[in-house]
């Protein structure tokens, strides 16, 4: 976790499924974590998250995130554990027999 500047703080992640890392990466691309300011059409949020978690994910790779990111721009849920110094952070860690990927993003208020 450290080689992709992430805290390594015991019981801070969460192993998730594919589709909801999808949905964690679709909540990163789509609005900013501070304000809900849209970067992308959520369409092409969904379409690039899914392309990107397909590019680390097989049947062997463990998928990680640090909260529960379902909803986030829509009924604000912020549960998640921060392993940055930013004051939101959010993504999905992978991690394979043979390689490990991290799609991580840091936002201020």
């Amino acid at each position: 976790m450290e080689y992709f500047g992430l805290a390594p703080i015991p019981g801070y992640l969460e192993e998730c499924d594919f589709n909801y890392a999808v949905e964690v990466v679709k909540t990163i691309l789509w609005k900013d974590l501070a304000y809900g300011v849209e970067l992308v059409k959520e369409s092409v949020a969904i379409k690039n998250a899914t392309y990107l978690v397909e590019q680390f994910f097989d049947e062997n790779t463990k998928i990680y995130t640090n909260g529960n990111w379902a909803n986030y721009h829509t009924i604000g849920s912020r549960s998640c554990n921060p392993l940055t110094n930013a004051t939101f952070d959010a993504g999905v860690l992978f991690v394979g027999q043979k390689h490990a990927a991290c799609i991580w993003v840091e936002d201020e208020d």
